[in-house]
């Protein structure tokens, strides 16, 4: 296997062969790196997600209708 021109894949094959089979694989280079970045970051978001509406819960805000009317003399 070699490269040709306009970086076309040239394959020869032994002298009497006629037919057969060729696989080629690909990857683009850093997609390991990528996929692998998106998932921690779907995980940090979750967690960060996770930890906002377990915070929330915990500490509920007082809502205006809630609060005890003070007096005004």
């Amino acid at each position: 296997m070699s490269a040709g021109p306009a970086g076309l894949l040239r394959v020869d094959l032994p002298p009497g062969q006629a037919t057969g089979e060729v696989r080629l694989t690909w990857a683009p280079p850093g997609s390991a790196f990528g996929a692998a970045s998106a998932a921690l970051g779907c995980a940090l978001a979750l967690g960060l997600a996770w930890a906002r509406r377990r915070r929330q819960r915990r500490s509920p805000r007082p809502r205006e209708h809630d609060a005890t009317p003070v007096p005004v003399s």
